[in-house]
C-alpha cells in the first residue's frame, strides 16, 4: 500500500499558519482548538526565526508543567513556530554570552536550558512538533522530544551542535525512557 505524504507535509505548513494567536514579538503563544482538545504552543521571536530565548524557554517549561491543570480536556499537544519558521536554534545573543562564561559553569547553564523543554516528555498526551521551516539546534531537539514530527516540504533540520561537539545521545536516550515509560504503563 503507497501513502502519499507531500499533502501531509503541506498541511503542516498551514495546520501552523492557521494556529499562531497575536502576541507579544518574543514568548510562547498559547491557543485551543476543536472544542479545547487540541492546545496549539506557538514559539514566537519575530525577525529571529523564531531562535529561542532564555525566556522563552522558562515560559515554555511552565506552560508545559501546567498543561494538565489549565487544559483537562486535552487530548493532543501541537508545538509549531511563528510565521515560516519552527526555531533556528537558541538566541545567539544568548549563545554569545556562553563564550564568555567558564565550562563547567556552561555546563550547567546548558542542562538547564534543555531542561526547560524536556517536560515535552512527561505530557500525558501526544504531542506533534508542526514543522513549518527551519528547525535547527534547541529547535531539532524540542521537534525531537515530541511523538511525531509532521514536517512542510522545505523545512530544514539541523543537528549543527554536534560540529562543536555535543553529542545527542542524551535526547534519544531520553525518548527511549520515555518509550518504555509508556510500554510499561500500557501492561
Amino acid at each position: 500500500m503507497s501513502v502519499t505524504i507531500a499533502p501531509i507535509r503541506n498541511c503542516c505548513r498551514l495546520l501552523s499558519r492557521g494556529l499562531s494567536t497575536i502576541a507579544e514579538k518574543v514568548g510562547v503563544d498559547l491557543s485551543r482548538k476543536h472544542n479545547d482538545k487540541t492546545v496549539v504552543l506557538t514559539l514566537r521571536n519575530e525577525g529571529k526565526m523564531n531562535c529561542m530565548t532564555e525566556f522563552m524557554a522558562r515560559s515554555f517549561k511552565g506552560i508545559l508543567q501546567n498543561l494538565p491543570e489549565t487544559h483537562p480536556k486535552a487530548r493532543c499537544l501541537v508545538v509549531t513556530g511563528h510565521g515560516n519558521s519552527f526555531a533556528a536554534g537558541a538566541d545567539l545573543a544568548w549563545l554569545d554570552e556562553r563564550s564568555k562564561t567558564n565550562p563547567s559553569t556552561n555546563v550547567e547553564i546548558m542542562r538547564e536550558y534543555y531542561g526547560f523543554f524536556t517536560p515535552l516528555l512527561e505530557i500525558p498526551i501526544p504531542t506533534i512538533a508542526a514543522i513549518n521551516g527551519p528547525a535547527i539546534g534547541a529547535g531539532f531537539c524540542v521537534s525531537m522530544f515530541c511523538d511525531l514530527r509532521i514536517t512542510a516540504d522545505d523545512a530544514k533540520l539541523g543537528a549543527n551542535f554536534v560540529k562543536v561537539g555535543i553529542s545527542l545521545v542524551w535526547v534519544a536516550l531520553l525518548h527511549c525512557l520515555k518509550s518504555f515509560r509508556i510500554r510499561c504503563a500500557m501492561m
